[in-house]
């Protein structure tokens, strides 16, 4: 069972998440007590008494890509379960897919990732390609935004820290870390749920709309009735919650904030000017990012 060591990516500002990420982790896969559980985060550690989990604080100096480097370091297996803290498990976890899965990269070594989040329907760009009694699909051959995310998938840990570039953001990784995995010989792959062929595996909701996981800092309204339904209690106060982005996309009216008129004077006009140049320079840099990115 010490085939694969599950990484939970994290900061210190979602501690408040930790507690309800990780008692539904248990509730919907008891069998995860069976493998090392490792919590990445910068100074903060989780003490938990119904998980034997290890936390890695790399500190508040680091990069998000060199904290993750550092944990990769430190992990003893060749494969790793890659978790956010807000993937909050809905159903039960098919723990006999999971292992399917983990035997499938260990044996076929062209295989450097296979996303394990449940998505009953894919958009092909040759569906002539698709061989759907297959329990894995090819990534190259799905339409989607990024060939590599941040979703719940088995990486092979070597592929995953040759990926990653020291001054990436998690959002600049998951763009152009998909352009780097492209210039590799590992496939990607992603769990072939179509019609039903494999049962899921992991089953969770990041869809602002329907309402679950964290948002622009803070929770999204449908995590209360979750965790109300299995006896969790979170302080929501801590990060307060997003109705407002919840709302909007919902297309649900919310009593529009007043317009506060500020005054056109000298100061108003040079802050202008200073925002103007700040982002210039805020353009500026993103593109050399960019660029160091795809060098």
């Amino acid at each position: 069972m010490n085939n694969i060591t599950i990484l939970v990516n994290s900061c210190d500002k979602y501690e408040s998440v930790w507690e309800p990420f990780f008692k539904l982790l248990l509730k919907q896969w008891p069998e995860c007590k069976n493998y090392t559980i490792i919590l990445n985060t910068e100074t903060k550690v989780y003490n938990c008494d119904f998980l034997n989990i290890k936390t890695i604080c790399s500190g508040t100096n680091l990069t998000w890509t060199k904290r993750l480097k550092n944990v990769l370091n430190q992990i003893e297996t060749d494969y790793i379960l890659y978790f956010l803290e807000d993937f909050f498990l809905r159903e039960k976890v098919n723990h006999q897919t999971l292992l399917e899965a983990v035997n499938y990269i260990k044996t076929h070594n062209e295989v450097g990732y296979i996303g394990l989040k449940y998505n009953p329907q894919h958009n092909f760009k040759d569906i002539s390609k698709v061989d759907f009694s297959s329990h894995y699909l090819d990534k190259d051959n799905i339409i989607t935004i990024n060939r590599v995310n941040h979703m719940t998938a088995l990486w092979k840990k070597d592929w995953l820290f040759s990926l990653l570039r020291n001054h990436e953001t998690p959002w600049e990784f998951e763009t152009f870390g998909s352009v780097r995995s492209r210039r590799c010989s590992e496939k990607v792959l992603v769990l072939n749920c179509v019609n039903n062929t494999c049962p899921p595996v992991f089953v969770y909701d990041v869809n602002p709309e329907i309402g679950y996981a964290v948002y622009g800092g803070k929770w999204m309204p449908k995590n209360i009735e979750l965790f109300k339904e299995h006896n969790i209690d979170v302080d929501f106060d801590i990060l307060g919650i997003n109705y407002d982005l919840y709302n909007d996309l919902n297309g649900i009216a919310t009593e529009p904030k007043p317009k506060i008129e500020q005054p056109k004077n000298l100061r108003e006009s040079l802050y202008k000017v200073k925002h103007a140049f700040k982002k210039a320079k805020k353009k500026l840099n993103k593109t050399i990012r960019k660029i160091r990115s795809l060098i």
